[in-house]
């Protein structure tokens, strides 16, 4: 199964870690790479990422600049991605702790 690489590593990718664990996650990236690793897990560049992009589900982790990196994505040539929001967030909490993947 693939595993999940999460655009930004914001306070987005924080709750992300919370409800999901960090079992999933194989890296975090972004434009402004100003952490070396989140949860134990590494921070890639942008330009990293496009070499490591087929091995990876992509999970977009911001609400204010997320129309922005589906747009990066997309010029990229990258259309299957995924964009956390708030609302998802929500439904997390209301469920309580378990595995979407299992």
């Amino acid at each position: 199964m693939k595993k999940l690489a999460i655009f930004g590593a914001g306070d987005i990718a924080k709750q992300i870690i919370d409800i999901l664990g960090t079992e999933l996650i194989e890296f975090f990236f972004c434009n402004n790479k100003e952490k070396v690793e989140l949860g134990g897990k590494p921070v890639i560049s942008y330009a990293e990422f496009l070499k490591r992009k087929e091995d990876v589900f992509i999970v977009v982790a911001s609400t204010k600049y997320a129309l922005e990196m589906a747009e990066q994505l997309r010029r990229s040539g990258i259309s299957d991605f995924f964009v956390w929001d708030l609302s998802i967030h929500k439904i997390f909490c209301l469920l309580g702790n378990f595995s979407i993947f299992a």
